[in-house]
């Protein structure tokens, strides 16, 4: 199973997005991150993550990592 984490920016807290929908997976993380600002179809995680711990213009880290089934 493929998972997407969003880091702060001193990496001390993250997100992790699963793959139950490969395309909503990814928006929620780059939404997360700071690279997806346009849209309005993004899990209020997502959203809540980004406001508590970046600001307007900073873009966060996001890590893929395989876990095991």
């Amino acid at each position: 199973m493929k998972l997407l984490l969003v880091w702060n920016e001193s990496k001390t807290h993250c997100v992790g997005f699963a793959n139950y929908d490969e395309y909503e997976m990814k928006i929620d993380a780059e939404h997360a991150a700071g690279r997806i600002t346009n849209l309005n179809f993004y899990s209020t995680l997502s959203e809540s993550f980004r406001e508590i711990y970046a600001d307007d213009e900073q873009i966060l880290t996001v890590t893929e990592i395989e876990l095991p089934d």
